[in-house]
């Protein structure tokens, strides 16, 4: 469960009685808001919040299964997130994610920054195999609730994302799962997280060093000793050529 990492915010919203759907943005305005959100991310020179992580089974919402709370850096399309017991960097080279609970640290390509945010609206191939339709509505000046219509096929139901149009920072996404894990038996699990304490205060460029815990050599991605007991499951794609 806590490699769905920044996928969503379910909120409980109250919308006050004189907001109706004359407030509803313009049809067909809804892809242009979404690619506005990941350019923000994309091209933010120096960007912080920090994050909070809610699973709980949807039969009792109410009773969180698990908790998780961290933070998120981002800069010119890399991005450093510390969640529990784990680390993702997005760094100049690679992608790699630091599993400390299971001593484990996978290594890819580095990424689009449509996977900066691990969020599946922001993922075209998501978005062309799972979604109908989409809606926004703004709940006041400073935030718009994007309603993702999903298919019966959609591993997801009730998908909705929380953004400002002020400045197209995420304020939390809430969705459920389908056939999720849930204690020892397989349900449907609701999944929030809200994300906050925004700052654009510059981000030492060392938080985005992926040699902190690899280097390659000879063509191969390899740990630094430090995590040598570590399993490494290198996924790179993209090999240098060795001179004979």
């Amino acid at each position: 469960m806590k490699k769905i990492v920044l996928i969503g915010l379910l909120i409980c919203l109250t919308i006050p009685g004189y907001l109706n759907a004359q407030l509803q943005v313009e049809k067909g305005f809804e892809f242009q808001e979404i690619v506005k959100i990941a350019e923000m991310y994309k091209n933010a020179p120096n960007l912080s919040f920090t994050i909070d992580y809610n699973y709980a089974d949807s039969l009792h919402p109410d009773s969180t299964l698990e908790h998780l709370a961290g933070s998120c850096k981002m800069s010119d399309s890399r991005y450093y997130t510390n969640l529990d017991s784990a680390e993702y960097i997005q760094g100049y080279q690679y992608n790699v994610a630091v599993f400390y609970r299971d001593s484990a640290i996978i290594v890819n390509d580095r990424q689009e920054y449509a996977d900066l945010m691990k969020l599946p609206v922001l993922d075209s191939v998501f978005n062309g195999a799972y979604v109908d339709s989409m809606k926004i509505v703004a709940i006041d000046t400073a935030s718009n609730t994007l309603y993702l219509y999903l298919s019966p096929s959609s591993p997801y139901s009730k998908y909705y994302l929380i953004y400002s149009p002020l400045n197209y920072r995420i304020l939390g996404i809430g969705f459920y799962i389908k056939n999720a894990p849930i204690g020892e038996a397989i349900g449907t699990a609701k999944v929030s997280i809200s994300f906050s304490n925004y700052s654009t205060n510059p981000i030492p460029q060392d938080t985005f060093w992926e040699d902190k815990f690899i280097y390659r050599q000879s063509g191969e991605v390899r740990l630094k000793p430090t995590y040598a007991s570590y399993q490494l499951l290198d996924n790179t794609t993209i090999k240098p050529t060795l001179l004979k």
